[in-house]
């Protein structure tokens, strides 16, 4: 059934992000743009003067806190992104669907524990995204 209103996306935590990612310049700020079809955000990465950025050309990628200044004056923005593309060093996991009213479905939990690396939720609020 397709909701009538899209859920709030959860605001970015700074102080919980940590060095190992702010410390490279591979970020963006992102649109979401809500998609009927598939019942979620799409995430459009941005640069802080408002174009579209391709995650494949890494000129126009930015510092974290560069993203981190131009989101709140700029209201089309809902977050800020790390550039998960080509060889960094990093691995992502995104798990959907894993949390509900703030609380982690246990089996996710477990892969948690067991990763033992930086997760946040994602700002849809019923997803995790762990990178190590």
């Amino acid at each position: 059934m397709p909701l009538t209103n899209p859920p709030r996306l959860l605001g970015v935590k700074p102080a919980n992000i940590p060095t190992f990612l702010t410390s490279k310049s591979r970020w963006a700020l992102w649109q979401a743009v809500w998609s009927e079809k598939r019942q979620k955000y799409d995430k459009i990465p941005k640069h802080p003067r408002g174009y579209g950025i391709s995650t494949t050309h890494t000129a126009k990628w930015c510092s974290y806190e560069t993203a981190l200044a131009a989101l709140p004056t700029n209201a089309t923005f809902a977050g800020v992104g790390y550039l998960m593309t080509g060889a960094d060093g990093l691995v992502g996991i995104d798990m959907d669907k894993c949390v509900a009213d703030g609380v982690i479905a246990p089996w996710a939990q477990e892969i948690v524990n067991q990763v033992g690396s930086y997760t946040e939720i994602s700002p849809s609020g019923t997803g995790l995204r762990i990178f190590t």
